[in-house]
């Protein structure tokens, strides 16, 4: 313990997510430190302990690691907007459900069913000319979401090790927030020049491909391993028993008991500050997106659709610096902490730049009162850009956080931060 994290009211309490992680660190604690492993390349100080077996994700090699609608359909931009509103309430209401399938049968099952189901969804989007028929394909593809939206965090804690998993989680991060913004970009320019069913025809193609491409899915893989010693290695699996979709069950635990578990997380205070956090961020850049048809396309912007969709260049633009500076500085910061505290990692450790966040606010105050003063349109990008840049240092740091401070249930909060 150090550098301002408290240490456990007993000695021999283990304390969540600190681990030994300097090699010197472990040789002043560790007797038997010639069984200790070292990380290779420009980390080779670096102590990740994981298992002997071969079927273990962290020794893998790192290579396998709306104003159009509107008009045409006839309602309010407040009935076009609950197209969508309707697909994130099945994503949230599917969470439980979620969480507790991925902890009894892994996650690969349940990416390959959501894979799926955004398909049937999309099909039917793609064939789809009224109110009606668009709600129910959306509303289908909204069984999809809480899985890529929360599952995907925990499968970087399966596949690498405590000093990888920040620059990988903020890639994670980029992918669900930034290029969100980027394909309102290109799918303004579709709809201005082949219309919006095009969106679904060609995301047809996209989700079609995406079923083949799985994570492993593994439940239950040890966090950083603690030196321990090692009894007995287990027989390499075949290739085919690799990708294999149906591995067994993981855990004994009831449905019922699994289903309940992301509401039971929130009894944990830190637990329940993580979600808090990061579910009260995410709505905000969510509702810009649903109001910038609103915002520009009556007069006095008069923007087309595909001018429309450029407005969200500054949000991608923002966001990627973001990413790009938590992905630059997360993990080195952490080392750097780390060897300040002796070779003793701590969680908190990757809180360091959560106060950087407070461009959030800035950018949301600016993009507002730009908007109500009906001011430059390209101010109003930059203060959107300057928003999702602050919301990638919580976004961020945060579910880095989560995986290591809470290993065991990291998948549950996920899945509660998505209810939220």
């Amino acid at each position: 313990m150090g550098l301002g994290v408290f240490g456990p009211r007993s000695a021999t309490s283990p304390v969540p997510g600190t681990v030994v992680l300097e090699v010197e660190a472990a040789e002043r604690i560790e007797a038997h430190n010639e069984q200790l492993k070292r990380a290779s390349g420009r980390h080779n100080d670096i102590m990740p302990q994981p298992s002997d077996d071969p079927n273990d994700p962290l020794n893998w090699p790192s290579w396998k690691n709306l104003a159009v609608l509107a008009v045409e359909l006839n309602r309010s931009f407040g009935q076009i907007t609950l197209i969508s509103g309707y697909q994130l309430l099945v994503a949230g209401a599917c969470g439980p459900l979620v969480s507790a399938l991925s902890r009894k049968y892994g996650k690969r099952p349940v990416f390959l069913f959501s894979s799926s189901i955004c398909l049937v969804g999309t099909i039917i989007g793609s064939f789809s000319y009224t109110y009606s028929t668009l709600l129910a394909a959306r509303t289908i593809q909204g069984f999809t979401l809480t899985a890529y939206e929360s599952l995907v965090f925990s499968v970087v804690g399966d596949l690498f090790f405590v000093h990888q998993r920040g620059v990988w989680t903020m890639v994670m991060t980029f992918t669900l927030t930034c290029v969100s913004n980027l394909v309102s970009v290109v799918s303004g320019s579709i709809t201005f020049a082949l219309g919006w069913h095009y969106l679904f025809h060609i995301m047809v193609a996209s989700a079609d491909a995406n079923t083949n491409e799985k994570e492993d899915g593994v439940i239950g893989v040890k966090d950083v391993r603690q030196v321990e010693a090692v009894t007995s290695v287990p027989k390499k699996k075949t290739f085919w028993q690799e990708i294999a979709i149906y591995n067994g069950t993981f855990t004994d635990e009831n449905l019922f008991s699994l289903i309940i578990a992301p509401f039971v997380v929130c009894s944990n205070m830190l637990a329940l500050w993580t979600i808090f956090i990061t579910g009260a961020v995410t709505p905000f850049y969510v509702a810009i997106a649903y109001v910038t048809a609103q915002l520009f396309s009556p007069p006095p912007y008069n923007l087309p659709t595909a001018a429309v969709g450029y407005i969200s260049l500054g949000p991608f633009i923002g966001g990627a610096l973001g990413s790009v500076l938590i992905g630059m500085l997360l993990d080195p910061l952490t080392l750097w902490l780390t060897k300040k505290n002796k070779g003793i990692y701590e969680p908190e450790f990757r809180l360091a730049l959560t106060p950087l966040g407070l461009l959030c606010g800035i950018g949301l105050f600016g993009f507002g009162d730009l908007s109500a003063e009906q001011g430059s349109v390209y101010g109003v990008a930059v203060m959107w850009g300057v928003m999702l840049c602050g919301c990638s240092f919580i976004i961020g740091p945060y579910p880095a956080y989560t995986i290591d401070a809470f290993r065991d249930m990291a998948s549950q909060i996920f899945i509660a931060d998505v209810i939220f």
